[in-house]
């Protein structure tokens, strides 16, 4: 009788371990619900999640949403008309909170949708310059979080946080003075911000022009990059040559449109250094898993 209960309990227990093994299916519906196939990789006997992002077409604007173990970051939010696009981009994502919303800078093509954003989801940090807008859409902004009681990081110095599996690192520009007020300085006052996931670095530059570009490059926040966003919309600088050698990107997606194509000379360049993707042409997705990334339209 005590041989029998044995035997039992070891059937018990190799059953139990036949059905553990069968279930090892992983869930990747965050990433297909913004249309792109996610590999999912093993690494030190941890399941590694992927980092999608998704460039928008929203004309000579910027607007990014990015996914990542669980995580939802946006970064920029295109003009004020483009809101409502961003919003349903993300509810068809399946995101139900923005984690992170990062704003570059704070001409209108950057931060217009931001205050529909905050309309419709629950926001946790928000990473901005430290420097204040003067548009209409900067105020709206404002109002918006304040009636959302969130109050903004403003940045004066690096900072880095994890996101999903994910490193996200933002350099804010060396210095907010406005040396010239007749000058579009918005642009040069820029977070830059970096992602690095696994063997992949994402590097977008917000609207950074000669100046910036070149202080950000004398400080030493270079590395090579898998991908590049590149800054102001493929307008062509002195300091691009120089960014170009110095991050040796494999990707470089451009924001902009038909009426408002890249500069010619920008795309030469760019062509020299790896495949080109512009958002005049459509949405562009980005998949890392961590090894390879892959660029789609």
């Amino acid at each position: 009788m005590k041989h029998k209960k044995i035997t039992a309990l070891a059937l018990a227990s190799l059953l139990l371990f036949i059905s553990g093994c069968g279930s090892s299916k992983t869930d990747s519906s965050a990433a297909e619900s913004v249309g792109t196939e996610s590999t999912k990789t093993e690494s030190a006997g941890k399941e590694a999640s992927s980092l999608t992002v998704r460039f928008l077409k929203v004309g000579k604007a910027d607007a990014m949403i990015m996914t990542c173990g669980g995580e939802t970051l946006v970064l920029d939010t295109g003009e004020s008309d483009d809101g409502e696009e961003l919003t349903e981009k993300l509810t068809a994502a399946g995101a139900d909170r923005v984690d992170y919303l990062i704003i570059t800078h704070f001409d209108k093509d950057h931060v217009g949708g931001a205050a529909e954003l905050l309309e419709h989801f629950d926001v946790g940090t928000v990473y901005l310059p430290d420097y204040e807008g003067t548009s209409g859409e900067y105020a709206a902004f404002m109002a918006a979080l304040s009636e959302n009681d969130i109050t903004p990081v403003r940045l004066n110095e690096d900072v880095s946080f994890s996101f999903g599996d994910a490193e996200v690192t933002i350099n804010p520009p060396s210095s907010y003075e406005i040396t010239d007020a007749a000058a579009d300085y918005d642009n040069n006052f820029s977070l830059i911000t970096t992602i690095a996931h696994g063997d992949n670095t994402l590097l977008f530059m917000g609207d950074a022009e000669k100046a910036e570009l070149s202080d950000w490059l004398e400080n030493g926040n270079v590395t090579d990059c898998t991908l590049l966003k590149v800054p102001h919309h493929g307008d062509y600088n002195k300091a691009l040559p120089a960014l170009i050698e110095a991050v040796s990107p494999e990707y470089s997606v451009i924001c902009n449109s038909e009426k408002n194509p890249a500069e010619e000379e920008t795309l030469a360049l760019l062509e020299t250094a790896g495949a080109v993707f512009e958002t005049k042409d459509g949405d562009v997705t980005a998949v890392s898993d961590g090894e390879t990334l892959t660029v789609s339209r």
